[in-house]
């Protein structure tokens, strides 16, 4: 699973977040011991707690759950994969359980160096030892339900997710069950790292312009058909065959509605512009799975149109919330923590970003006009000064022809030209759009943005098929000159 990009953040939000929020858990806490000779990992919740028998059901490997639109998991393998990974098979995995009601809590233990030296996954539950007991009441949020879970893993694991965990956007990821009251908290060593808060990713209340739109998909056997809203407010429907817009009736034909993608497009963008308009490092693609948001993507800045236009395309912000009866069509893999974008549906896919690219024109269309005009930058201005002629020399002819003097014409001199300093090339920091040719360093630095999140949006296994159709010719070429650009940005940030 690590090689498959699972990662230890993956570990956190599927053993630590996620099993919790499924058994609506409200107070979800994860510490992070450093101190000691065994750093550890605690998952501690107060959730309704388990039974022996379910306690036991929850170290299976592969305890298969049909998917489900009120759970994030499916597969059965995130928390068992969870508490391998992150202990590195190097420590045990201790998990505390009590149900309200109960005397004390159970105790299930996994001794990885153990089972790797046996070859034996023996599951034992249990009353809880004495020393368990300690933790469980110095960890429980609350003494009379929940599970806490003690993972021993190795200092570098424990380092690496204090220094991650606060950039992991989990205030994104779980946003919609922050909102309705779960708190999730880290802690390192005792005391508080952070407290995860609620991030609106579409934010109704502050967007400059906010819709939202559903996109239901229908099939019948092997035929899709994505149905959406026109500029008109029309119900069209496209099929996978041509890609033809079409008005039909679904029912009538046979098809089935499989799922509707939930979908919002919002921009923060104003005339004129202040420091809370959203730069492109804010917009994107977000896909939504049921209340988790799994993956974002960025927004290739356009290569034509307007520069104000281009920034309002890449800056606004599309999440598409889908339910799990979609997973097949949306690229979903990994146990529910990816999105393969290149497995996505591209008939589902193509109308979703042409929906997205329709939200940018019309709102450009609505306040271009309200963009000042492009400053003018005066052009230098001629001086005229006062030339002195020189006589004309009178050629070589033959002696026989008179030699004829030549007439100059006088030029007036211009009294007291006043002398005019010579315009400098401006640099003034106005906006791209407005700009004849890009000349200012920060220009220079925007250019290395967007060429950086136009490769973040890449999608190199489709790029790797394209580039084996063409020429070695035209690749060394390629090559070259991307060496040759990193040679002049080695240059420059020296």
């Amino acid at each position: 699973m690590h090689n498959m990009g699972f990662t230890d953040i993956d570990c956190i939000c599927e053993g630590g977040i996620e099993n919790q929020l499924d058994v609506q858990a409200t107070d979800i806490r994860i510490h992070l011991n450093t101190a000691g000779p065994k750093p550890s990992i605690i998952f501690a919740d107060n959730g309704p707690g388990m039974t022996p028998d379910k306690l036991k059901l929850s170290r299976r490997l592969f305890n298969r759950k049909e998917a489900s639109d009120e759970k994030n998991g499916c597969f059965g393998i995130g928390g068992s994969v969870a508490s391998s990974q992150l202990t590195r098979l190097s420590g045990k995995a201790v998990r505390l359980s009590k149900t309200k009601g109960a005397e004390a809590p159970i105790e299930c233990a996994l001794d990885y160096p153990d089972i790797s030296k046996t070859d034996k996954y023996e599951l034992h539950v249990h009353e809880v030892s004495v020393s368990m007991h300690s933790m469980w009441k110095k960890y429980a949020p609350n003494a009379e339900n929940g599970t806490v879970e003690i993972l021993e893993c190795p200092r570098v694991v424990v380092d690496a997710l204090i220094r991650d965990l606060p950039n992991a956007g989990l205030g994104l990821k779980y946003a919609d069950y922050l909102a309705k009251g779960a708190k999730i908290a880290v802690f390192v060593d005792g005391a508080l790292l952070m407290n995860v808060k609620a991030q609106d990713i579409s934010d109704k209340k502050g967007a400059s312009r906010y819709e939202e739109y559903d996109v239901p998909v229908w099939n019948k056997g092997d035929l899709v058909v994505v149905q959406f809203k026109n500029g008109l407010n029309q119900i069209k429907y496209v099929d996978a065959v041509d890609g033809k817009k079409f008005t039909m009736d679904p029912l009538k034909e046979g098809f089935k509605n499989i799922g509707t993608i939930k979908c919002t497009s919002s921009i923060r963008y104003t005339i004129p512009k202040n420091e809370q308009d959203w730069k492109q490092e804010q917009g994107g693609y977000y896909a939504k799975r049921v209340r988790k948001v799994v993956e974002r993507w960025a927004i290739p800045f356009p290569n034509a149109g307007d520069y104000g236009a281009r920034e309002v395309v890449a800056a606004s912000r599309h999440v598409w919330n889908f339910p799990t009866s979609l997973d097949g069509f949306m690229g979903v893999e990994i146990n529910k923590s990816r999105i393969n974008k290149g497995n996505i549906h591209p008939l589902i896919y193509n109308i979703l970003t042409e929906l997205a690219e329709n939200f940018s024109k019309r709102y450009w269309k609505s306040v271009a006009k309200e963009v000042p005009p492009r400053p003018v930058v005066p052009a230098a201005v001629p001086v005229a000064v006062s030339v002195a002629v020189p006589a004309a020399v009178p050629a070589a002819v033959p002696a026989a022809v008179p030699v004829v003097p030549a007439v100059v014409p006088a030029v007036p001199a211009v009294a007291q030209a006043k002398p005019v300093a010579p315009v400098k090339p401006s640099v003034i920091d106005v906006p791209g759009y407005q700009k004849l040719v890009p000349q200012s360093p920060k220009d220079l630095v925007i250019a290395m943005r967007d060429a950086k999140l136009r490769l973040d949006s890449m999608n190199f296994d489709e790029l790797l098929k394209r580039a084996s159709n063409t020429t070695e010719s035209r690749i060394a070429n390629a090559i070259q000159t991307m060496q040759e650009n990193l040679k002049m940005l080695d240059q420059i940030c020296k």
